[in-house]
């Protein structure tokens, strides 16, 4: 198996939070790239899911439904992102989370709008005709004022930068209080087991100690092949997933093209966000385990394989990507 041969890709945002393609758009690039699969993961917001659905069935690409979360792990305090699969979104607890979630984001680029309003910076434009420009989506950020005000003609290309140094910069989010805080993980993993889903650590860079404690609280999985984990760390995720039994994913999230990081026809081979296409991700096997919320009676074979073919940790891109792990 080749490092370029992943058949999915779990992890990816799309405009319905921060993300640079439409779900329409992600769903289009990953199959000219050659992905068979992906799961369109917007940061606590559930909107992006039916229009990436919809289309991937129109072009014969397998999808299903997922989300980024947050949610603070007290016993390190560390906040840690899981990526969900298939839970309802109609559940109680995860219901109010995402509407809490998009009210600290959303509400946040709210208030610094009518911030810019009143210092005079924001011209010719409501928040409502935001909401309206961005139909369907909830979890706004600076992207989607400026796109509104474009489309409306009160603002170019060239006043994009002055709009983000005066309205959105981030000591003003900084200074801005939020609504709301993370749930703590220890109530957030019991509440998408019983809203049907299963949850999984995402790149989990320097935290695979704190996947070992979690699964004292079933947690069901991580990110393998993620490019905030250095090769040398990728094998030693694979490894705590053959340990504690853990469902295995990965994706390009904000890397490569998938992530926005560059267009589609560009080769920035020296970007340190370039990966080549399917390195990031995972592979089919994985995906039907996560796909069928069920794992494989062979799958501890499966993985000794992976980890002990050295063809496969090479390295694929970016400046981290270190093969060997750096002596401390």
């Amino acid at each position: 198996m080749m490092i370029q041969d992943h058949y999915a890709n779990l992890h990816m945002h799309s405009t319905h939070s921060d993300g640079r393609y439409t779900p329409e758009e992600l769903a289009q690039l990953a199959k000219e790239i050659g992905y068979g699969a992906i799961a369109v993961t917007d940061h606590d917001t559930t909107t992006a899911n039916a229009p990436a659905i919809e289309a991937c069935k129109k072009i014969g690409l397998e999808c299903i439904f997922g989300v980024e979360f947050c949610s603070k792990y007290w016993e390190t305090g560390h906040v840690m992102h899981l990526t969900a699969f298939h839970f309802d979104p109609e559940h109680p607890y995860l219901k109010e989370h995402i509407y809490r979630m998009s009210e600290r984001y959303g509400g946040l680029t709210r208030d610094l709008f009518h911030r810019g309003v009143c210092e005079g910076f924001i011209k010719g434009i409501t928040w409502d005709e935001v909401e309206s420009f961005n139909e369907g989506i909830r979890w706004f950020t600076a992207a989607h004022v400026f796109k509104a005000m474009k489309n409306k003609g009160v603002i170019n290309d060239e006043g994009k930068e002055a709009l983000y140094a005066n309205c959105f910069s981030r000591e003003l989010k900084l200074a801005t209080p939020k609504r709301y805080g993370f749930p703590p993980i220890e109530e957030f993993i019991p509440a998408v087991h019983d809203a049907g889903g299963i949850l999984l650590v995402a790149h989990p860079h320097e935290r695979l100690e704190d996947v070992k404690m979690l699964t004292k609280l079933d947690i069901d999985g991580l990110e393998v092949w993620h490019s905030e984990l250095p090769v040398w760390e990728r094998r030693e995720a694979l490894r705590v997933a053959l340990e504690y039994d853990l469902y295995v994913s990965g994706g390009d999230d904000h890397s490569g093209l998938l992530g926005g990081s560059y267009s589609p026809g560009e080769h920035p081979v020296g970007h340190r966000h370039y990966y080549p296409p399917r390195s990031l991700g995972t592979t089919k096997y994985f995906f039907e385990e996560i796909r069928d919320a069920r794992k494989k009676p062979d799958r501890s074979e499966y993985i000794k394989s992976l980890i002990d073919d050295n063809s496969i940790w090479q390295k694929a891109g970016g400046i981290s990507d270190n093969i060997e792990k750096p002596n401390l």
